[in-house]
């Protein structure tokens, strides 16, 4: 990221764009001009019944839907492989999350079956919503059509956090890897009735530019003033002409790029093999964009950090790290000489030890409830070290970014099991959120 990665051809702006709230220019958040047209076309690309530009990026879009499916108090579905956004709107709206349990494979990388999901909605019938990420920061992407029907069936709403989808809506099923029969390849096509893009994750827009697209029977004015709720009153204009000049740039070529930019990508898996490399997606069983390159390094005898520090020496810059893979992006912005240097950069990646064996996590593990997210994020806090964070209750969601998965939410328990992944995961080189200053925020005692 971000997805036009620095191609100016890509993004023809200047600060003649950066305007505020005119009678030409429009008001987004009661749209009659030039706003309203490029959300027409927006989510005429999307086929969706409406779409709201916004300039929050996804994070936004999270929130604000979850504040329109849900009152204070309600419950709402979420899965625990959700963006720290989702436990964030918990905490802003006075919700409370019924979790269902995350799996992990053996790299740590979290995901919620589907078949989950729908138990929970069985187990839950008063809840509000249910939300899903798909597809997640590895590309993964589940066929959300059975959820659908079982969330629609008990009166829910299903909201999808598509931030790593926004170049879906031109995506062929063809360029699906394993692609389902009858399987929708954007949300709104899988039945969703919400969901949020980051159009600047893999298309051409400016870092916050984010589309929420709408089906058929949400209440669009009410939806924007959950917008309002979490986005600036003078949302960026340049902003959101980039995302207008995005759409525009997929309307007219995104389609054939995808195509070209889905053959590098598959070049560059079936190459894998003479480096001591493979395709994650091998082992993840399950549908998977074919534009997201997640590779595990194990077989060279390193982790995924190490090749992202290997990497990274030469100038490549890698998206995410776990214990065993490294995942990168690529977007229309990326041309074959990108992809030649990856792959100089792949082959030469530093061999370790022979008989290594990566790091392997079994399970995410999860804290007792103490209090409500609310409680916990707006009451009486303190900062402890780490390692003395054993037995506390976070005020903050902590866990690992990217690909920003809360492995402890705010008000539950921190347990030993969790400060220790934490810490092995931080002297691996990963990044840890929730922390201030290095230091653990928990209630107060």
């Amino acid at each position: 990221m971000p997805g036009h990665k620095g191609r100016a051809e890509l993004l023809p702006l200047d600060a003649a764009f950066d305007v505020t709230e005119l009678p030409v220019t429009d008001d987004l958040y009661a749209a009659s001009g030039p706003i309203a047209a490029a959300q027409r076309l927006a989510a005429r690309s999307a086929r969706a019944a409406a779409t709201v530009l916004l300039t929050n990026g996804s994070t936004c879009g999270v929130q604000a839907m979850l504040g329109y499916a849900a009152r204070p108090g309600q419950r709402v579905i979420l899965p625990r492989a959700c963006h720290l956004s989702a436990v964030s709107a918990c905490a802003l709206y006075g919700l409370e999350p019924v979790w269902v349990e995350s799996m992990a494979d053996d790299g740590g990388a979290p995901f919620t079956p589907v078949e989950a999901l729908v138990r929970a909605v069985q187990d839950a019938p008063d809840a509000a919503c249910v939300l899903v990420t798909r597809p997640d920061y590895y590309g993964r992407m589940p066929a959300l059509e059975p959820l659908a029907w079982a969330v629609h069936a008990s009166g829910m709403l299903l909201l999808v956090d598509e931030a790593h989808g926004a170049h879906l809506n031109w995506l062929g099923a063809g360029q699906l890897w394993r692609h389902e029969p009858d399987m929708g390849v954007s949300a709104l096509d899988a039945g969703a009735d919400i969901c949020v893009q980051s159009a600047h994750k893999t298309l051409n827009a400016l870092t916050g530019g984010a589309f929420l697209n709408c089906a058929a029977g949400i209440d669009l004015e009410r939806l924007l003033r959950c917008v309002a709720l979490t986005q600036s009153s003078s949302p960026s204009f340049l902003i959101m002409a980039s995302l207008d000049a995005a759409r525009q740039y997929m309307d007219e070529r995104g389609a054939a790029e995808l195509e070209r930019i889905s053959g590098l990508c598959e070049r560059l898996n079936a190459r894998c093999a003479a480096w001591d490399l493979a395709p994650a997606r091998e082992w993840f069983g399950q549908t998977c964009d074919t534009t997201r390159l997640a590779l595990d390094v194990t077989a060279r005898g390193i982790t995924g950090h190490e090749a992202l520090a290997a990497l990274a020496a030469r100038g490549i810059d890698v998206e995410l790290a776990d214990p065993r893979r490294i995942v990168l992006i690529s977007t229309v912005a990326d041309r074959a000489e990108d992809f030649e240097r990856l792959e100089r950069g792949l082959a030469e990646l530093p061999r370790g030890e022979s008989g290594f064996t990566a790091p392997r996590i079994a399970r995410v593990p999860r804290g007792e409830r103490i209090c409500s997210v609310r409680e916990a994020v707006l009451g009486a806090t303190e900062r402890v070290p780490l390692a003395r964070a054993r037995g506390r209750v976070a005020a903050r969601a902590l866990g690992v970014y990217p690909p920003g998965v809360p492995l402890c939410v705010p008000g539950e328990l921190i347990s030993h099991e969790l400060a220790a992944m934490l810490a092995d995961a931080q002297h691996a080189g990963a990044s840890l959120f929730g922390l201030e200053q290095g230091m653990c925020v928990v209630t107060r005692e």
